[in-house]
């Protein structure tokens, strides 16, 4: 699928028809759009199908800009506008599915639904210790070596132990698709993200995702988040904080029945 820059710079692609029903997936944090080019092929024969580089992730720059969460919000909106698309679900992975809550909280009228997976209602102590040792480690020993101590803070110890020998492999694409400066911008900016209980807005419907070896968000977070919006919260036991990945097909079936609920159509 061809990619495509907008005005200030996001590089993103979409996927189906354009009147189809739009879906929004978001980059967690090191990601790009091949994170989720499994589920826009899954998807895009119902949908419309929109991935997108955050502003410091992938092939879209910082551009000179300091990176927050109303920032990335704008971003967003202004990449909808482009796309003449009124209103979407979002399917958001830990960084962006904080940039999911923001936008329904200051944009209701924008979200059909959240789907909403490796997030809770507030950080835990040992997600704030993990992200700051990636800073760390970024800053006096370099991207490679933070790649490999994210491997087992993001991913659960089954796949970690199916998928040992192409542990270093996994490394090489995380260097590959990031800038070390801006992922330092990055991680320096969600240090000052407000919790999600917060900025949550009650209003759109909600699934909640979370694995129940996630090193970086409990369970019981998420489950506290899905209840703020009276939606679903679904834990898979197995799986870390890369859920899309861990468990890629239960993620997926989660993700195309919510889609399929009988609300999408009346949104006006």
């Amino acid at each position: 699928m061809a990619q495509h820059l907008t005005p200030d710079g996001l590089c993103y692609e979409v996927h189906g028809q354009d009147d189809a029903p739009a879906v929004v997936f978001l980059n967690g944090t090191g990601q790009t759009t091949l994170y989720w080019q499994n589920a826009a092929r899954r998807l895009r024969r119902h949908h419309r199908v929109v991935l997108y580089d955050a502003r410091g992730q992938g092939k879209s720059p910082l551009n000179g800009r300091r990176l927050d969460l109303q920032g990335h919000v704008a971003d967003l909106v202004g990449l909808l506008d482009l796309l003449s698309i009124a209103h979407a679900s979002l399917v958001g992975l830990s960084h962006g599915a904080q940039v999911a809550v923001a936008l329904a909280a200051h944009h209701p009228e924008r979200v059909d639904g959240l789907v909403l997976c490796g997030v809770g209602d507030a950080p835990s102590m040992q997600g704030i210790e993990i992200v700051q040792r990636w800073r760390h480690i970024l800053k006096t020993e370099g991207l490679a070596a933070m790649a490999r101590r994210m491997l087992p803070d993001v991913f659960g110890s089954r796949f970690l132990a199916a998928n040992a020998g192409l542990h270093e492999g996994m490394v090489r694409v995380i260097v590959r698709r990031n800038d070390p400066d801006a992922l330092a911008a990055h991680l320096a900016a969600v240090r000052t993200y407000r919790p999600l209980a917060e900025m949550a807005a009650a209003g759109p419907p909600c699934l909640v995702i979370s694995g129940g070896q996630d090193a970086l968000v409990a369970p019981e977070a998420g489950k506290r988040l899905a209840d703020f919006y009276g939606g679903r919260h679904v834990c898979l036991p197995e799986a870390g904080h890369s859920v899309p990945v861990e468990a890629g097909e239960v993620f997926l079936t989660l993700v195309e029945s919510f889609l399929a609920r009988p609300a999408l159509s009346t949104v006006p």
